[in-house]
């Protein structure tokens, strides 16, 4: 830096200085125990609204759980802006942002002074008057750069700001005292004034003390990795899904010490779709992990799949360091924004011991109805050992002999950073040395308690009401959807003997298919559908949202009194008064109120139309009979009918199979001729109609249930989303069977397609592809069938090779019929 000071820096005068510093200032923070920010989407039960809220989570001492805090309207919006930017800009000109280099340098200047004016012995007062002015000056901008540097460090984290200027400084200060010169009076007044300005701006009035006296071990082999296994293994997580990546290994080798199963897949994709199954079948959250940014954009239609479905999944991802956000790191995007909008909460650990409070409230959101994806985003520097950490962002412990002031205070505040993400990391905690082979060096102290989930209770008034309409109709039906068994298996056959006990005709849709088992509970029907709502005087739908599926509630009979009971606000009065209007709408959980609903009438008089009845079953069976009679039908030369392939599978499916349907028109038509085997026996992707569900989907199912036998029924187009996974079927040893309707195209797309536009471009696929092929040389068995009387024999083959462990795929060629014509949604 040669020449005068005035030319290498611009004048600030005290005024504008202080303007920036009333302009900038943070809001004021009430002081709770911890203050790592999560965002969260949560519905207030009161209304059918939404409402943006931010938290602020920490534990109280040794990790114990509190009620998450909700910051006021005014103070949970920290939006930081650099102190550059609210400096007096008259010419609306662009200020550059500083860097980590020029604060630096802007601080050795500051040296350089303090060293002239120290021992320039041979200077006039004025020169020295002179230096001491610049030295001043020189300090205002170097704090004025540090501000702006702080900030970008801290991402908009305010709690970050104090802990880094402050403990920098106080770091900096003795070095600053005793350089060995005859006079430290202006070094002294610049290095206080910085200090003072820092304090002034961000400190004063916060709670800071842990940050100062909080507990660092630098030679721990502890990461936050740990912390967040044991968070998972506190709800129960006996399984997570991922596709590996650096930025998340720690969560996934801790994982596997305490022995939570660590499922590795081709696809976060399948991950996802996987941890979606898993929620389903259990009732819990389901986990899966994976790396960041592109690790986590691959997620993206399975966490709109499981949002669309209220499926409890907790995605958690890896994240460029704190430090480097924004600075070019690998894989480094905004994360939060872009999950935002398909999470009910998202959510950033920003400390190391803040991984445990913000994943249990993550969890309590995935939970708390109506349920739904959420999203945890957890920064490498949270997830490795201290000591990576902190050679890896240069923090090596302060300044020393020979370095310059200005390298010397960004390295201190490196490691004030590093201090700030690893204070009292681990209390509460204890760990082994040396380390077991196999096991987790980390000893509890205590336990993990996972937060509350609120249930929404039914009001007594709508309920009574909903019970009278009930008791008062002749000819009621029950629509069911996957609300009713979203509380896992218990749950399920509980609700499975309430609706036996109404005994009133019902349908199924959704994961609630196989509720009834085999013989539909002597109630269900599955063919007549249309009449039976067309007929009936009361319709109860127990969480069916009257969506497309419902043609928006135009199926829906006009004369007849509809009770609706759905966990989700926003579906529960879904194109009400369009198509359909409500007699009795409850928000709740619908399999709790078929239960209430079967309770209230046991006892009471109640006169069904029981022709009515005798009518709807009679038309079920006629309808069975059409369907096994087109099933007898021939097709095109070397294909099979497709109706007959599935009344040969139902046939040779053992009683306690796990079915997933993954495809259009091959699906479709399954789901009028399979029969699930029992409750939470049948997975489908749900509302989104989300092909690729399959994969994970039976991976989810095989690691809740090993014992069972598991189906994946897949359309030839949907299988391309699965071949990859076969090498996980095998790999993990699931004995995983899928049977592929090949009829060489998008049916369900090209027979609509063709009727009404003439043309079936993009819909024809290849019948040279060879899925047996592909399903041997991923290690697994491999059948093709294209002749009716060999069909029967690989079933068998295939049953028994699935009890044995082995994975292996039937690929079934199939001819068209017209089942399903008109099927086709738009």
């Amino acid at each position: 830096m040669g020449g005068d000071l005035d030319d290498d820096i611009d004048p600030i005068d005290e005024d504008s200085y202080e303007e920036s510093n009333e302009t900038n200032q943070s809001p004021p923070l009430e002081s709770f125990h911890v203050r790592d920010a999560v965002h969260s989407d949560q519905a207030d039960d009161s209304d059918i609204q939404h409402e943006e809220k931010e938290t602020v989570v920490e534990p109280a001492s040794h990790h114990s759980i509190i009620t998450p805090q909700v910051l006021s309207p005014s103070n949970s919006e920290s939006r930081t802006v650099s102190a550059a930017s609210t400096r007096p800009n008259p010419a609306n000109v662009f200020v550059a942002q500083p860097s980590l280099g020029d604060t630096a340098k802007s601080l050795d200047r500051v040296g350089q002074i303090a060293g002239h004016v120290t021992g320039g012995t041979e200077q006039g007062n004025g020169s020295r008057e002179k230096l001491r002015q610049q030295a001043l000056r020189a300090s205002k901008v170097a704090t004025v750069m540090a501000l702006s540097m702080l900030k970008e460090l801290a991402l908009e984290k305010p709690i970050h700001y104090p802990i880094l200027a402050f403990l920098g400084f106080l770091r900096l200060l003795p070095r600053f005292l005793s350089d060995a010169v005859p006079n430290r009076t202006v070094f002294h007044v610049a290095a206080t004034l910085a200090a003072y300005r820092l304090w002034k701006h961000f400190i004063s009035g916060m709670e800071i003390h842990r940050l100062i006296t909080g507990k660092v071990d630098h030679h721990s082999p502890l990461h936050g990795g740990h912390l967040a296994a044991h968070a998972l293994r506190a709800h129960n997580v006996k399984a997570i899904f991922t596709l590996a990546g650096g930025h998340v290994a720690p969560v996934l080798v801790a994982a596997e010490e305490i022995g939570i199963r660590v499922v590795d897949v081709r696809d976060e994709a399948t991950a996802v779709f996987a941890a979606d199954g898993y929620a389903r079948l259990t009732g819990g959250v389901g986990v899966a992990v994976v790396t960041a940014g592109p690790g986590l954009t691959n997620t993206i239609t399975a966490v709109k799949n499981a949002q669309m479905a209220e499926s409890p999944v907790l995605v958690i991802s890896g994240a460029a360091a704190t430090l480097l956000k924004g600075r070019g790191a690998l894989q480094d995007i905004d994360q939060l924004a872009v999950m935002k909008p398909l999470c009910k909460s998202t959510h950033t650990a920003t400390r190391v011991r803040s991984i445990p409070p913000t994943l249990l409230t993550a969890i309590q959101h995935a939970l708390t109805p109506p349920m739904g994806p959420v999203y945890v985003e957890l920064p490498i520097d949270t997830l490795y050992p201290i000591s990576l950490v902190a050679k890896n962002v240069g923090a090596s412990g302060g300044g020393g002999p020979g370095k310059g002031i200005g390298a010397a205070l960004v390295e201190s505040l490196l490691a004030a950073y590093v201090r700030f993400v690893f204070a009292d990391a681990f209390e509460g905690f204890g760990y082994r040395q040396p380390t077991p082979a196999g096991e987790s060096p980390l000893v509890p102290m205590h336990t993990l308690v996972p937060l509350p989930v609120p249930r929404t209770p039914f009001s007594q008034r709508p309920t009574s009401r909903a019970l009278n309409v009930l008791l008062s109709s002749r000819r009621p039906v029950l629509l069911m959807g996957s609300q009713c068994v979203a509380r896992g298996p218990e749950a399920a056959r509980r609700v499975a003997d309430a609706v036996r006990s109404l005994g009133v005709p019902v349908f199924l849709a959704g994961m609630s298919r196989g509720l009834l088992g085999v013989d539909g509970g002597g109630c269900q029907l599955r063919q007549v559908r249309k009449q039976a709502l067309k007929t009936a005087d009361v319709i109860v739908l127990a969480g069916i949202t009257p969506d497309f599926r419902l043609d928006y509630g135009r199926v829906l009979s006009r004369k007849a009194k509809i009770i609706a009971c759905n966990a989700n606000p926003s579906s529960l009065r879904l194109n009400a008064g369009l198509f359909w209007t409500p007699e009795v709408a409850i928000l709740g959980d619908p399999g709790d109120f078929v239960e209430a609903l079967a309770k209230g009438v046991k006892g009471k008089a109640w006169e069904k139309d029981e022709k009515w009845v005798g009518e709807l079953t009679e038309a079920e069976r006629k309808k069975e009979e059409e369907n096994r009679t087109k099933s007898l039908t021939t097709t095109a030369p070397s294909t099979l009918n497709p109706l007959s392939v599935l009344y040969a599978l139902d046939r040779h499916l053992p009683a306690d199979a796990i079915l997933v349907a993954d495809g259009g028109d091959f699906v479709g038509t399954a789901a009028y001729i399979l029969r699930p085997r029992g409750p939470l026996g049948w997975l489908d992707p749900g509302a989104f109609g989300t092909l690729g569900v399959g994969a994970g989907f039976a991976i989810a199912a095989k690691v809740v249930h090993p014992e069972r036998p598991v189906w994946v029924v897949f359309g030839d187009g949907s299988f391309g989303w699965a071949e990859a996974e076969v090498d996980t079927w095998v790999r993990h040893k699931l004995g995983i069977m899928a049977i592929i309707g090949n009829d060489a195209k998008w049916a369900q797309i090209a027979r609509e397609q063709v009727h009404m536009l003439g043309r079936p471009t993009a819909c024809i696929l290849s019948r040279t592809a060879d899925y047996a092929a592909a399903g041997r040389a991923m290690g697994g068995r491999g059948w093709t069938v294209k002749i009716n009387g060999e069909l029967d024999k690989v079933l068998e083959e295939a049953v028994d090779a699935a009890g044995r462990g082995e994975a292996g795929v039937l690929d079934v060629w199939i001819g068209e019929t017209d089942f399903r014509e008109g099927s086709v949604s738009v």
